[in-house]
């Protein structure tokens, strides 16, 4: 490639649905081009605080219009988008689900480059330890008409009853297998962790909080075939 060549910097559409507010901004690199945001809180006032069930049916009727919005103050085609972003935790599960399910409506409609995998950012934090990082994971193979059928009945679903299901999906790999994960864990050490296809760990980097190097080799039981390091 010459000198010359101009690099044009992908175009990035990000949907935040954590709460009472449904955002969508977009970025061309690290330039913000535009930052839609639909508010639902005089909708939960009456109630004295945000209600988990009116924020996830306020997030669907405002999300098509936030994205459009967004498109028209960028000045850009929903076509022209070359990846998706969405927050996926922490934040009220029903909100979040109806972010994530328009997420990846759009990057299976709007998948020009033909990928098979998900990457995300994700950051949690749970009785005072936090763990955050990058993980990639298969996308699944079944079509998103199954999920937008089924979130009416999700919906409709009492927030703990909800939360159980989403939680077991995860274990089940529901949303697509995880393959790598890298960032740091609640017990404050950096892990590397790549899976198999099963989402099974099967090699495990590790640096823990006392600045310790491992390295594991598991097998299909996750019990250690070979290890390197601390506790070898």
């Amino acid at each position: 490639m010459s000198s010359s060549a101009v690099t044009v910097e992908p175009l990035i559409l990000g949907i935040e649905t954590s709460c009472d507010e449904t955002g969508v901004g977009i970025v061309r690199g690290q330039t913000l081009l535009a930052d839609a945001i639909a508010s639902s809180v005089e909708e939960h006032a009456r109630f004295g605080g945000v209600v988990p069930e009116v924020a996830s049916r306020a997030h669907l009727e405002a999300m098509v219009p936030t994205i459009r919005r967004a498109c028209e103050t960028a000045g850009i085609k929903p076509t022209d988008v070359d990846a998706v972003a969405v927050t996926s935790g922490p934040g009220l599960a029903g909100a979040l689900l109806v972010g994530v399910a328009a997420a990846k409506g759009l990057a299976l409609s709007l998948d020009k480059y033909e990928q098979d995998q998900v990457v995300q950012l994700f950051e949690d934090q749970a009785n005072g330890q936090e763990s955050a990082g990058l993980v990639i994971a298969d996308r699944p193979d079944r079509s998103i008409k199954l999920d937008i059928d089924e979130e009416p009945k999700l919906l409709a679903m009492l927030e703990k009853e909800r939360q159980a299901l989403l939680k077991k999906r995860v274990e089940e790999g529901y949303g697509g297998r995880q393959r790598i994960f890298l960032g740091k864990q609640r017990d404050r050490s950096t892990s590397l962790v790549m899976r198999d296809q099963q989402g099974r760990p099967r090699i495990v980097m590790q640096v823990d909080a006392q600045g310790t190097p491992s390295l594991e080799f598991l097998d299909e039981e996750g019990q250690k075939v070979a290890s390197y390091g601390s506790g070898q």
